[in-house]
């Protein structure tokens, strides 16, 4: 048997306190208009994982709006990745990759980008 290896190349962070306002579009493989938010799990400089009280769905835009104790909020667009099954009353999970950064249109901030990496610094210890 293989031994597993772990292919993740960006260390996860924790942010205490930290909410996520999310809203996923409508469209994508018939995924409905959600919005709501939860508790920031984990997250890198190009995804974040939240729980979520909503089923939402792998391949939608989510439009993020990360809240963080004595910052500025920062606004990020991507991709649900996964959603796992809430269990017994509780909150799901779900992944969002962050859609790339730059200037061009679809594109998140660079300055979106510059708190995200502020934040991997700070909160990597």
């Amino acid at each position: 048997m293989e031994n597993f290896r772990e292919r993740r190349n960006l260390k996860r962070f924790t942010i205490p306190d930290a909410v996520v306002k999310y809203k996923q579009e409508k469209g994508f493989q018939g995924s409905m208009d959600v919005s709501g938010e939860g508790k920031l799990m984990n997250m890198t400089v190009h995804a974040t994982r939240f729980e979520t009280q909503h089923v939402l769905t792998p391949g939608a835009v989510a439009i993020l709006d990360l809240h963080i104790k004595g910052k500025d909020t920062i606004h990020v667009v991507g991709n649900v990745l996964w959603v796992s099954a809430a269990e017994d009353n509780s909150s799901a999970n779900a992944m969002v990759q962050f859609f790339p950064f730059g200037t061009e249109h679809g594109y998140n901030t660079i300055e979106s980008k510059l708190q995200l990496e502020q934040l991997n610094k700070f909160y990597s210890n």
